[in-house]
């Protein structure tokens, strides 16, 4: 899939007439974000197994494992019987992404 170019206004101080500045980095709050942290986390768990499930594009499970993640805008649900590839999942995203734990959920 292409990626779109994004494009931003320079700053004041800083803009010369009919010049813009082209993001290397997604910026948080733009409407584009979401897509491009998705992308890049699915491009991420690609190597470790990881596949988009057909009835959901959210919905990741792991091909060999029994594990499955859900996304929800910027946080992740995992779901396994037994726990073990659930921790290295996490400890597999804790090498790439700032992520907080929180535990069993109800």
């Amino acid at each position: 899939m292409l990626k779109e170019e994004v494009y931003i206004d320079l700053p004041e101080g800083s803009r010369l007439d009919g010049m813009l500045a082209q993001l290397n980095r997604c910026i948080y709050g733009l409407k584009q974000s979401l897509t491009e942290c998705y992308y890049r986390l699915i491009e991420y768990l690609r190597p470790f197994v990881f596949a988009v499930t057909a009835w959901d594009p959210c919905d990741l499970f792991h091909e060999i494992g029994n594990l499955f993640l859900t996304i929800y805008v910027d946080d992740i649900m995992s779901f396994e019987a037994t726990g073990e590839l659930q921790e290295q999942t996490i400890n597999v995203l804790k090498t790439e992404f700032k992520v907080n734990d929180m535990g069993e959920f109800d």
